[in-house]
């Protein structure tokens, strides 16, 4: 079995973006065809979260994500998560390990850290939804969070943005903001401004991107969202329930893994009789296969609320493991 280490997975093309959007695209053309299989995520809650975890968002705890991706990614495997645990003051929020399975024998083939995998996948599926639903004169990227996945957004949005001129950045934690800033601002092209309030981040902004771990009170509200705007929901509950109903179009990443998880806006809303699924335009998947249209005016406003699917970990791990064997990386375990 091999082991690849966080270096061993940047070494093996963990930061290829090109790929990773690559890989998201099979991912959810797979899904969409259902050639994959996806079981619901197990949330493992821990009895002493209280005693450890923030004074907002999420309280820790842990996930599984089974999944089995086929056609020309025959691979099983699964990413257990850490999410919430600050043992270290420079730990990243979500961390987590990956294990695939090899597609003839059964046996693991590999083990390998998930925490950068986790981070480029995010921002990869927000990336392939910005191409495929933005409005097509976006200037300006607001961005709300900047811890891993606000970073690793602010990385990779621009490459696929090429009218952006302006990231309006906002975080709880204004000097967390101003840092990330700081430390971006010679790799992005277009201006960073960090803002003292969510609204000056959203009312401006072509493309919003939500990626908190606020569980709480809402941030967003609709009367600061922009005509035309595409909004993705990478968190929580993040946005009001009236700022939803704004939306013309809805898609979501996979709906029954919403639904389950329980947690975001759209599942609190069904759960409050405030919405329902049959509202729903249909999936990135389906999008990306032409089984549905996309962005059909520039004024159009547009949501697409993603949980996060196990099968495009896998798509990105399969890639990493291939690359890691062929060219020497990583340490074998013995069985």
């Amino acid at each position: 079995m091999l082991y690849l280490n966080e270096s061993d997975v940047a070494a093996s093309g963990g930061h290829d973006w090109i790929a990773a959007l690559e890989d998201v695209r099979r991912a959810f053309q797979c899904h969409a065809r259902e050639d994959s299989v996806l079981p619901p995520k197990v949330t493992l809650p821990i009895p002493y979260a209280e005693k450890i975890g923030p004074s907002s968002g999420p309280l820790p705890h842990y996930v599984a994500m089974p999944a089995y991706l086929g056609g020309n990614i025959p691979y099983a495997g699964f990413k257990w998560v850490s999410v919430g645990h600050p043992y270290q003051v420079d730990q990243p929020d979500i961390t987590a390990v990956i294990v695939i399975q090899s597609p003839d024998s059964g046996y693991p083939a590999a083990i390998m850290d998930g925490t950068l995998i986790t981070a480029i996948r995010t921002a990869a599926v927000t990336a392939v939804a910005a191409q495929e639903l933005a409005p097509p004169y976006a200037e300006v990227l607001g961005i709300i969070g900047a811890g891993a996945q606000g970073a690793m957004h602010l990385r990779l949005l621009p490459q696929v943005l090429p009218k952006l001129k302006q990231i309006r950045l906002y975080n709880r934690s204004r000097s967390k903001a101003e840092e990330l800033a700081s430390r971006m601002k010679n790799e992005v092209k277009a201006e960073i401004v960090v803002t003292g309030q969510a609204q000056e981040a959203v009312v401006e902004s072509d493309i919003l991107v939500t990626a908190t771990s606020s569980s709480g009170e809402p941030i967003v509200h609709g009367e600061w969202l922009k005509e035309g705007v595409l909004y993705v929901q990478v968190g929580r509950h993040e946005i009001a329930f009236e700022a939803v109903r704004q939306f013309d179009k809805i898609l979501v990443d996979d709906w029954e893994q919403i639904r389950h998880r329980g947690v975001q806006t759209l599942a609190l809303m069904e759960q409050e009789g405030e919405w329902r699924c049959s509202c729903l335009h249909g999936t990135l998947g389906q999008r990306l296969l032409g089984r549905i249209v996309g962005r059909e005016s520039a004024s159009e406003r547009i949501m697409f609320s993603s949980i996060g699917l196990g099968v495009t970990d896998l798509a990105i791990a399969a890639r990493i493991y291939e690359q890691a064997t062929a060219r020497g990386i990583g340490q074998w375990l013995a069985r």
